[in-house]
């Protein structure tokens, strides 16, 4: 499903009125009457039920407006509460007030305590709380009485209807611009907006609903939209196939190069992620003397343990052989669990410079290549920093990373040319075209150690499959995340990175 920012919502409005002759009042009444819809099936009944809706100063407020005469009609007692003064508004919204004035809703303009009182009060014995303060145009920090307005909403025991977005959060980035509504539903118009999935959009939107407001299918199209909400439709079609006459060999060979001393889950974890993808082989390089260990736990897989390569460590003497090896297969996983040491870091700049197969690069290898300070990869290249590795890379503040996840993701796309997946809730993935993808599934069972491993050798083992690298990015997200909801069916917390790799392969079947 495709998502939006919001020059590009601003531009399909424009396209509707001024290409295809669709009066604003067209699309407002359209919005307002898909809010009503969708508020009514949150109630169960409308009739009697006391609604207020706060009303800011722009078409979001319009929007609100419209809300409130159409629940009017249907029976509700209705309340509205502007935060500005009504007779500023201009165009539609002010259309939609003078018929509200006109119908004779009660309406209060809130311009100090007194009128914050009334406001706080009447959300307090609300069965249903509107919010049509900000929509997708806001670009300063909230304050003053806007604070004060959603700090009383976020207290109130109603529930919270959101109109297009919840006030003051970032319809770009999912950014909270000083405070922000925290809503049961939002109903959004047109298409989803990327703020909304993610930073703290899931947190803040409770169920969202996307309503058609008629902007023709061509506006869209020509718009050139290019991120995406993955969902079961989308991800399905990137499932790598499974011919009846296929045999290991058919299903791709993953090469792991992870691990050290202390650090050897990490590599047979992202081995596991590989074999759990359905490639048909994985062999893991690790240091000589911590062969033992993987060559124990590993029984399906294979090891090569590295002759120059010992203290826990994999060094620069075992390049030849690396690359030797690295040539055999179909894709390859570095980094997890490698440590950091210059004679590792070496070996790891050696072999990301001159690669050409289908690599993904996550953890230590991603700290090696920031303290390099430069990278230069390709779109069969996949990178999967968190946040903070994320923010090394720019060499920037994690705070930053997490401020505009989606800028952050496509900045280094760009930069490096490689596709990126910036992890965390609401995973970002970026191909150096261009081209974004949101994952919504997933759970904080996520928050634990080994799971980004594990998702790294998924994505290896999809990529070993002949998936392309972005797919494999997107598809391996979106499976992780759901291995993880299904998870916490039974439990929010506890779950360890092996139960998640142990619940991806029920997953292709979820989706078949």
């Amino acid at each position: 499903m495709k998502i939006a920012d919001s020059s590009q919502i601003r531009g399909l409005d424009r396209a509707a009125m001024e290409k295809y002759k669709i009066p604003g009042m067209v699309l407002m009444e359209n919005a307002a009457l898909g809010v009503v819809g969708h508020v009514a099936a949150f109630l169960d009944k409308l009739a009697r039920q006391r609604i207020i809706v706060i009303c800011g100063p722009g078409n979001n407020g319009g929007d609100g407006l419209a809300v409130a005469r159409h629940l009017k009609n249907r029976g509700a007692n209705m309340a509205i509460f502007h935060l500005a003064d009504p007779d500023r508004y201009h165009g539609d919204a002010a259309a939609n007030q003078a018929i509200v004035a006109a119908m004779g809703i009660e309406s209060t303009t809130v311009r100090d305590e007194n009128g914050l009182g009334k406001l706080t009060n009447a959300a307090a014995g609300a069965d249903l709380i509107i919010d049509a303060i900000f929509g997708t145009g806001l670009t300063r920090e909230v304050d003053g009485i806007f604070t004060a307005a959603i700090t009383a909403i976020n207290q109130a025991p109603a529930p919270v209807t959101a109109v297009d977005i919840p006030s003051g959060l970032n319809s770009d980035n999912g950014r909270i611009m000083g405070a922000a509504v925290r809503a049961d539903l939002t109903v959004t118009f047109g298409l989803g907006k990327i703020g909304l999935h993610t930073g703290h959009g899931p947190d803040l939107c409770g169920g969202i609903e996307v309503v058609d407001i008629s902007i023709p299918p061509a506006a869209t199209r020509a718009a050139g939209i290019m991120t995406t909400l993955l969902d079961d439709n989308e991800v399905r079609a990137m499932i790598p196939r499974r011919p009846r006459d296929g045999h290991k060999g058919t299903f791709g060979h993953v090469f792991v190069v992870a691990g050290s001393r202390g650090k050897t889950g990490a590599g047979i974890l992202a081995a596991r992620g590989a074999m759990a993808s359905g490639c048909g082989l994985v062999t893991i390089a690790v240091p000589w003397d911590l062969n033992p260990i993987f060559a124990t736990t590993l029984s399906e897989a294979m090891t090569i343990p590295l002759p120059g390569s010992r203290d826990g460590r994999i060094e620069t003497a075992d390049l030849e052989l690396i690359r030797t090896e690295t040539a055999k297969r179909s894709a390859v996983v570095i980094g997890p669990g490698l440590g950091t040491e210059p004679d590792t870091a070496e070996l790891v700049l050696n072999l990301v410079s001159d690669n050409e197969k289908p690599m993904i690069i996550d953890a230590d290898g991603l700290n090696i290549i920031a303290s390099a300070g430069k990278f230069k990869g390709n779109d069969n290249t996949v990178l999967t920093p968190h946040p903070g590795e994320m923010a090394r890379l720019l060499d920037t503040e994690t705070t930053a990373v997490q401020a505009d996840r989606p800028q952050a993701a496509r900045k280094f796309a760009r930069m490096s040319g490689a596709v990126v997946l910036l992890k965390g809730a609401g995973t970002v993935i970026a191909h150096p075209d261009g081209r974004m993808a949101i994952n919504p599934e997933g759970s904080p069972v996520l928050a634990t150690g080994g799971s980004g491993d594990v998702l790294a050798g998924l994505i290896g083992g999809l990529m070993a499959q002949g998936t392309t690298a972005y797919d494999a990015a997107c598809l391996g997200a979106y499976l992780h995340g759901l291995a993880a909801r299904s998870l916490a069916h039974d439990r929010d917390r506890g779950a360890t990175a092996g139960e998640i790799c142990r619940e991806i392969s029920p997953m292709f079947t979820f989706l078949r």
